[in-house]
């Protein structure tokens, strides 16, 4: 079985270095490996700790300044550091058990984390030194928010509805996607404090309608019982000015269905744009650039048009 592994990356403003996470599955802490864009290849130029366990999430605030924020699953430790030259940590913090999606807001005052515990919260650090300085629970989901089932239900009762990504729709807005509860939650942000407010709207992101036709025939009454997760969330404004979040659901069992789905950000509501569309087994990352979505799968990327509007 594989050691370790690299799961994410982020590239610098001006697109001249890319840094990437690897994960070691054991007890050391994780890898930061900078590399620079040369000649239409990848040099190495520095490998550091990552300064936790497991990083499984990097955030980039550009400028002269520029910083990089990364969060570690194990150990719920978030890390600032310094990206001039080679990357240089500058302070830690520890938010929970487990530090999952992390976002700088948009005048790169705060960095927000998901902090994926049981309970479920949403922390604001500020982006020079990561001090705490507010934190909001996530435990407003009432049990009967999350996806109908059995089994389901079982699993946002043991392990809490986790907070998993997050992203700014605006400068006063934030979106909060809930991986067992497959929920996305819009809340108000103070740039002043970090504080996060009280969800606005909360929205299911799996199929409201019946499940594709393929499906039908392969769940009844007395078979398994589908389990999906939601997992990755990005925002996209159109060229006509509609922001737009797109997160992507993953199938977890037998009568699950892997999917993307869209929603429009619109006076202080969550509008679903269509049903959510159907793609290979468990799309984990999603990525726009300009008009295109890519959405990362087990085994395939996928390519989708998303329009103007």
């Amino acid at each position: 079985m594989y050691k370790r592994q690299a799961v994410e990356f982020v590239i610098s403003d001006g697109e001249r270095m890319v840094y990437a996470l690897v994960c070691h599955w054991d007890k050391k802490d994780g890898e930061l490996v900078q590399c620079e864009v040369e000649r239409g290849a990848l040099v190495e130029r520095a490998r550091v700790s990552s300064g936790g366990r497991q990083p499984c999430h990097a955030a980039w605030r550009p400028g002269a300044t520029a910083r990089l924020a990364v969060s570690h699953y194990f150990g719920g430790a978030v890390s600032l550091f310094a990206c001039a030259e080679r990357p240089t940590l500058l302070a830690t913090a520890r938010v929970g058990e487990h530090a999952h999606g992390v976002a700088w807001s948009p005048d790169g005052a705060y960095v927000v984390v998901a902090v994926a515990d049981v309970a479920g919260s949403v922390a604001s650090l500020l982006g020079d030194d990561l001090a705490l300085a507010r934190t909001r629970a996530e435990d407003f989901l009432a049990p009967e928010a999350a996806t109908a089932g059995m089994v389901q239900h079982h699993i946002n009762r043991k392990m809490g509805h986790r907070p998993r990504h997050l992203a700014f729709a605006s400068p006063s807005s934030l979106l909060v996607v809930h991986e067992c509860a497959n929920k996305l939650a819009l809340h108000g942000f103070d740039a002043g404090t970090g504080a996060v407010s009280p969800p606005l709207h909360v929205v299911s992101t799996l199929f409201d309608a019946p499940p594709p036709s393929w499906l039908c025939g392969l769940v009844s009454a007395a078979g398994p019982e589908p389990l999906h997760a939601a997992a990755e969330l990005v925002v996209r404004e159109s060229a006509g000015g509609a922001i737009v979040a797109y997160v992507s659901n993953r199938m977890l069992y037998c009568g699950a269905y892997s999917s993307i789905a869209a929603f429009v950000v619109e006076a202080g509501r969550l509008a679903p744009l269509g049903a959510p569309v159907e793609t290979f087994r468990n799309p984990r990352h999603v990525l726009v650039d300009g008009d295109r979505l890519l959405v990362g799968c087990k085994e395939k990327v996928m390519l989708f048009p998303v329009g103007a509007d």
